[in-house]
């Protein structure tokens, strides 16, 4: 269920299927990500072998948790600071970073479709943030109020509680 959010949270943001940031008018929840999701889900019960749909979403999740790893890397040498201190940092950083390519290897080695798909599956987000980014870009620049009252309004919309119905 929380997985739901992501979807709601990227379309609010315009990120992904503008639809999929409706609410529900009387529980106030995320229901057409909700609905999205069960229907991704559906198509994952076609696998016929367990084994490989573990494959696919243990090779996805590694993937993005690795790329996820990586960022603290990148605002340190893009000179951020980080509001917080990871203990063993960079060791442990790159360790971890390791570990996960390291099973990613073994997942590609014994089951190398099903770790593809999975792979491939993730991969898919790039090409979709960039098509949707591009769209975001134009809408916004057709729809940006100049007036400090109309731009506070529209911060104002943005938060979840203001979300229309």
């Amino acid at each position: 269920i929380g997985g739901s959010r992501i979807y709601f949270a990227m379309a609010r943001d315009g990120f992904f299927f503008s639809n999929m940031a409706k609410l529900h008018p009387k529980h106030k929840s995320p229901y057409m990500s909700l609905l999205f999701q069960c229907g991704y889900a559906c198509l994952f019960c076609f696998v016929k072998e367990i084994e490989s749909l573990l494959y696919l979403i243990t090779c996805s999740t590694l993937l993005l948790a690795t790329i996820t790893s990586y960022t603290p890397i990148l605002f340190e040498k893009k000179h951020y600071k980080l509001k917080f201190r990871i203990p063993g940092y960079p060791y442990t950083t790159y360790l971890y970073i390791a570990s996960n390519v390291g099973i990613i290897a073994t997942l590609l080695w014994n089951k190398p479709t099903e770790a593809f798909w999975g792979i491939g599956f993730t991969l898919l987000s790039v090409p979709m943030y960039y098509y949707f980014k591009a769209t975001q870009a134009s809408a916004v620049k057709v729809s940006i109020p100049l007036d400090s009252e109309s731009s506070e309004l529209l911060t104002t919309s943005l938060l979840p509680e203001n979300e229309p119905v």
